[in-house]
């Protein structure tokens, strides 16, 4: 056995004593080995005796000095750990509900700004789509009339053509920013409102 396996069997011993003397115990203990690190570990624990034996002792000291041991076990203390991370959600709780006239307001502004900012953004595209499909289809009918006002006037079918060629490249550019504004824009800010509540309601719990 060497200092560590000793150090934790005679810790596991005095489960029973408070953790203020049970630690005051491991130190002075552990205090030793380090001021006989010139000792195997092995010669030491029999000079100072087995863990059971020094644990006995000190129980059996504390005790005559009129303190009360009680048992805690691994469980136990497992135990009050859940039940100390319980009254902190309870604390939290607590908190969230004294603090509601703050936060609910804040909640509620931000989602009336998310509602307006989503219809301004939804009539922005509306108009943009709307755009498009006149420029589209009015491209296309300066083409068709340019492509037969060439057989009559050349030079106004040249330029009608012209316009139209011009009309149907900023439809398709325009055909292309809302593909982006639809397909990357719409998930990036519908992500990032979710991830707004999202955290606004990890804070309030």
């Amino acid at each position: 056995m060497d200092r560590y396996s000793y150090l934790n069997e005679l810790n596991l011993l005095l489960l029973e004593l408070p953790k203020k003397e049970r630690e005051a115990a491991l130190a002075y203990f552990e205090d030793y080995f380090k001021n006989h690190k010139n000792i195997e570990d092995e010669e030491i624990i029999q000079t100072i005796g087995s863990p059971l034996e020094n644990a006995n002792r000190i129980k059996q000291k504390f005790t005559s000095n009129g303190g009360e041991l009680h048992q805690e076990s691994a469980v136990q203390q497992n135990s009050d750990s859940n039940m100390e991370r319980s009254s902190y959600s309870w604390l939290w709780l607590v908190l969230s509900i004294l603090t509601f006239p703050i936060w609910l307001p804040i909640g509620i502004v931000l989602l009336v700004m998310s509602v307006v900012m989503l219809i301004f953004l939804s009539v922005v595209l509306l108009v943009i789509g709307i755009t498009t499909i006149a420029l589209l289809a009015g491209g296309i009918i300066c083409i068709v009339s340019g492509i037969i006002k060439c057989f009559t006037i050349p030079a106004i079918g040249i330029a009608v053509t012209g316009i139209g060629l011009v009309i149907v490249g900023i439809s398709i550019l325009l055909v292309n920013l809302c593909g982006v504004i639809f397909g990357k824009g719409l998930p990036a800010l519908f992500k990032g409102i979710s991830s707004l509540f999202k955290r606004k309601k990890k804070k309030k719990w």
